[in-house]
């Protein structure tokens, strides 16, 4: 198994550089998905040490002590067994994501549901059915 460390402070570094390029301060400015410079700035932040098939970008937006990405991939793509030193979120947006983790059989997760990974458990992820997107947080 593998530990996949999470840079929280280097993300968030990238973030505020990315957003001082844009001329966006979150502190001040509504954000959403829809517009062109939230897509501008996801663009120029992909999300860093994903495993497996996996891509995504993060969102640039600071939250606490965290980090949050909207990640994909496609049918067949696996994380492999893996652990994170942060715990993290995953949210289901689109497609069937299989949740494998000791002591507990396969689930099935399809959009609208969510999966909570503790720090340092292993787990895997694999995508089942139609390309597949989720909503990733990880957190203290």
């Amino acid at each position: 198994m593998t530990t996949v460390p999470i840079e929280v402070s280097r993300d968030h570094d990238r973030i505020r550089v990315v957003q001082a390029q844009f001329g966006f301060d979150q502190a001040t400015t509504i954000l959403t998905s829809l517009d062109e410079v939230a897509i501008a700035m996801m663009n120029e932040l992909p999300a860093e040490g994903l495993v497996g098939d996996f891509a995504g970008q993060l969102i640039p937006i600071v939250l606490g002590s965290g980090t949050e990405a909207v990640v994909e991939a496609e049918v067949g793509a696996t994380t492999g067994e893996h652990s994170h030193d942060w715990c993290g979120l995953h949210q289901i947006l689109t497609g069937t994501w299989a949740v494998r983790g000791p002591g507990r059989e396969q689930v099935e997760l399809t959009a609208g549901h969510w999966a909570h990974i503790p720090t340092g458990v292993p787990y895997e992820i694999e995508i089942l059915k139609n390309p597949a997107k989720a909503y990733y947080i990880h957190h203290r």
